[in-house]
């Protein structure tokens, strides 16, 4: 079979990228061949198709210039834009190309919003291949894709009153930025571009229900976790004596990492050790030295794949503290496979990965004071933790194993999982 996957990012940049990439490996492990088609970026990887990738849309680099340009100009600018990130005929076309010349058997499409556009299932489906389209997080429903705004999480605009998004700045904090993301989602409604797919696949229960919940429907979703790649599954050693607590992901304000820090005030014995950078970046490093913690949270900075692991084999636990309604993120997945107990917020699809009390610990969402207790019970008794983080290496081997996946989702690529079947069935000979 030959698949062409759809993804904005042709370089690693979070889940997502993860995702595809152990997507990609799986299916050349089975024998069949993958197609990438992305945006052109400086920092995408070598790729045989990469002179058939959509021309680039990079949304920070307008926000400056709007500030730069002055207010007028750069509004001007974006505006300019925004048609390209509702509907990008510039990647319809070029898809449409390599459609033509590859001749795929299915297009899997990942995240598409803002840049590549649902312009290209279209395109898939005007040449009858069979499509399917994993959803990362809930941008199919939400103008900023989080379901989370001002610290909380937010459903306001179910089912369809995105207003709500400008009046509460939900994109970025901008009204403006807001305003376009509302834009986007009003039109994609009326488009019904959820339809243009033969099925969404959720990799959690959570997801999935929520899109049920805000009235998405005419086509079949199919609930399927993501995987971890088999060499994952190799269980660190125990942990040094005094071993900290590892967050490894963006630093955003929706990943919840200030509660590490209110943690640390709580618990003067417990540290933590921060992999990764964002947008949060510099905020939370000042508030470290406000809170007088530097020496108990530790930033490392960002870290390659390599680098992450080596970070989960020094740690005693990892944390997962996100203020919003994660999908089914790989920072629980990874530490996992890794042999390590995870102490996570109680919010989103974390609950369908952690076993409280046998691979991990909830607490509730956004509350240090029960983090900060999650972690003490876990520091005062490494043995339990270590038993916990042996457990979480059998769990997601059994419940998160590629063979597992692969089987399912090859079964929705032939469309056996439901959904309308393209002209071509998935699967013939080329």
């Amino acid at each position: 079979m030959k698949v062409l996957l759809a993804h904005t990012w042709g370089y690693r940049r979070g889940g997502d990228s993860t995702h595809v990439d152990a997507l990609e490996g799986a299916l050349a492990r089975r024998g069949h061949r993958v197609v990438r088609f992305a945006m052109a970026h400086p920092r995408n990887r070598p790729d045989p198709h990469e002179a058939d990738f959509a021309a680039p849309l990079d949304w920070g680099a307008l926000d400056a210039a709007r500030r730069g340009a002055g207010r007028l100009a750069g509004t001007a600018r974006a505006l300019y834009a925004l048609p390209r990130g509702i509907w990008n005929r510039d990647a319809a076309r070029r898809l449409a190309g390599l459609i033509d010349r590859e001749r795929p058997d299915v297009v899997h499409a990942h995240h598409l919003h803002h840049h590549l556009t649902p312009s290209v299932l279209a395109t898939a489906r005007s040449r009858g291949v069979r499509t399917l389209w994993t959803l990362h997080d809930y941008e199919v429903v939400c103008p900023n894709g989080l379901l989370y705004t001002r610290g909380e999480p937010c459903e306001a605009c179910r089912p369809a009153r995105y207003h709500h998004a400008v009046l509460n700045a939900c994109k970025r904090g901008s009204r403006a930025a807001s305003a376009a993301a509302a834009a986007e989602a009003s039109a994609h409604r009326l488009l019904g571009v959820h339809r243009l797919a033969d099925g969404l696949i959720c990799p959690s229960s959570f997801l999935l229900e929520r899109l049920r919940d805000f009235g998405v429907g005419g086509v079949p979703l199919h609930h399927l976790p993501h995987f971890v790649p088999p060499d994952w599954l190799s269980p660190a050693p125990p942990p040094g004596v005094e071993a900290p607590f590892l967050f490894a992901g963006r630093l955003a304000a929706e990943k919840g990492v200030d509660l590490l820090v209110d943690a640390a005030v709580l618990a003067p014995s417990l540290r933590f050790d921060v992999a990764g950078d964002g947008p949060d970046g510099e905020r939370l490093r000042a508030l470290v030295l406000r809170r007088g913690v530097p020496g108990r949270v530790r930033f490392l900075g960002s870290l390659s794949a390599e680098g992450v692991r080596a970070a989960l084999d020094r740690c005693l636990a990892a944390v997962v503290p996100s203020r919003w309604p994660e999908n089914l993120p790989f920072s629980v997945l990874e530490p996992m496979a890794r042999g390590r107990a995870v102490v996570a917020a109680a919010v989103g699809g974390i609950p369908e990965q952690v076993r409280p009390g046998e691979t991990g610990l909830l607490f509730r969402r956004a509350d240090a004071r029960a983090l900060a207790d999650a972690c003490l019970a876990l520091a005062g008794d490494p043995a339990a933790a270590q038993a916990m983080g042996r457990e979480a290496a059998r769990d997601v081997a059994a419940r998160f194993g590629e063979e597992g996946f692969m089987v399912r989702l090859m079964a929705l690529y032939a469309g056996r999982g439901g959904g309308r079947g393209g002209r071509r069935a998935a699967g013939e000979a080329r």
